[in-house]
């Protein structure tokens, strides 16, 4: 968190803010900020405050000049900052502080070279080409994710940091967004922060319009415009999976004597998650989840050799495309019994809508692990380049307990088959990828 807020330079522009942009927005320092709020309750007023206090330094964290990219649905909703900011900064220290070009959009301090972009999400191609320091969204639920990533690279070289605000929707075109919002909910990733700003944060709003708008307002838009909470259900895949969770976290959990177990796992190596979920095949109850990355091949095939082993032997379901059938190649080496599950197109959907019907009525049973109800959440429809629809993690989030969860459930299935491959028993010269079969 910031150590000091610039009190001084804020009474020198005429800046006040809000109640909640201290705490939520300007005291914080992660590198990814983002908010989902209300309407308003002074966000591009906040955001203002920053792109001052960011276009006020003599150099960036970087030592090289300051050039803030401001980027927004279209240059109208950039100019709700960039005018209030000029606004402030040309009326607290005149006219020729500032440089501008209201063609190409873009705003100069000439004594210290300190420089902002205005970039429009209508246009693609003009948010390439840009090297910045640093970066503002704003209404960043209307950003598409081919934009966003188009964007990115304009961060990459200077590591720039992000912040983002807008109203909390989700489009299937349009899911980066709500990636970082829960990137920010999650203690694993401390670069991100999150936070919802509601209208009862705000002095601007009385109870009695409050009450007006509740009135006027369905109720997916109160909450979505007024509370600043996600109400994305058009664009979640799994949107009833509260049905099939247990009351609580089961600590240290132990193999029951003569029970079948299944484990689902999502192979991986290095820096993606490796997720391996432990259920009891006639109940499909999951007992147990362990997750890890960072971690050298050979030591995840140990760990999953030795959690099957303590799983009473159990089967090990596991995800043969691509890296997957050399990896699932390696267990069955090592004596465990696996099933490998070739993942298609077409099987993919099927797999992921067998899961979404067994949540909803309850034909299995998960405990709640956040790092899973977060990629539940972050779970989405998203739209292909031929416009048909398929399901993937929001852009930029992860889906490893998701499919470790999918291969579970393909386990537990009533007449799913129990018996495993094992290569050094089996003695065929057969391929991998004909025993899947």
């Amino acid at each position: 968190m910031r150590e000091a807020l610039p009190l001084r330079r804020w009474a020198a522009i005429g800046y006040k803010p809000q109640p909640w942009a201290v705490p939520k927005l300007h005291i914080r320092t992660e590198p990814i900020k983002t908010l989902t709020t209300a309407r308003q309750i002074g966000k591009s007023y906040g955001l203002s405050a920053e792109l001052d206090e960011k276009m006020s330094r003599e150099v960036a964290p970087d030592g090289q000049p300051v050039h803030v990219g401001l980027i927004a649905p279209t240059y109208a909703k950039t100019k709700f900052i960039f005018d209030r900011w000029l606004e402030w900064q040309q009326r607290a220290f005149g006219r020729d502080s500032i440089r501008t070009n209201m063609n190409e959009m873009w705003a100069q301090n000439p004594l210290t070279g300190a420089k902002v972009t205005c970039v429009s999400a209508d246009n693609p191609n003009s948010v390439v080409g840009h090297t910045f320091s640093d970066a503002i969204g704003d209404e960043c639920q209307n950003i598409s994710d081919l934009v966003h990533d188009k964007f990115l690279p304009t961060l990459a070289v200077r590591n720039a940091p992000f912040t983002t605000a807008g109203t909390p929707d989700i489009t299937p075109d349009q899911t980066w967004f709500k990636s970082q919002f829960i990137l920010g909910q999650d203690d694993e990733m401390p670069d991100f922060y999150s936070a919802t700003v509601s209208v009862y944060e705000s002095p601007l709003w009385t109870p009695e319009k409050i009450a007006q708008q509740k009135a006027l307002l369905s109720e997916r838009e109160f909450k979505m415009l007024m509370l600043g909470e996600w109400a994305d259900v058009e664009g979640k895949v799994f949107q009833n999976y509260q049905n099939a969770l247990l009351p609580a976290i089961v600590d240290n959990p132990e193999p029951k004597d003569g029970m079948q177990y299944v484990i689902g796992c999502d192979l991986a190596v290095y820096n993606d998650f490796t997720v391996c979920m432990v259920a009891e095949k006639s109940t499909g109850v999951a007992v147990d989840m362990v997750r890890w990355n960072n971690t050298d091949p050979m030591l995840t095939y140990e760990r999953i050799e030795m959690l099957a082993a303590k799983w009473n032997r159990a089967l090990v379901i596991v995800d043969s495309t691509g890296i997957g059938l050399p990896m699932s190649r390696e267990l069955m080496e090592r004596g465990i019994r696996v099933r490998p599950e070739m993942i298609t197109a077409k099987s993919k959907m099927q797999m992921v809508g067998s899961l979404q019907a067994a949540l909803e009525h309850r034909k299995i049973m998960i405990q709640p692990w956040p790092a899973l109800l977060r990629e539940l959440d972050a779970f989405v429809y998203h739209e292909t380049p031929s416009g048909l629809l398929t399901a993937n993690a929001a852009s930029g989030y992860h889906d490893d307990t998701i499919w470790a969860l999918i291969m579970m459930h393909l386990g537990t299935r009533r007449g799913s088959r129990i018996e495993g491959k094992n290569w050094l028993e089996d003695g065929d010269s057969r391929s991998l990828r004909n025993r899947a079969q």
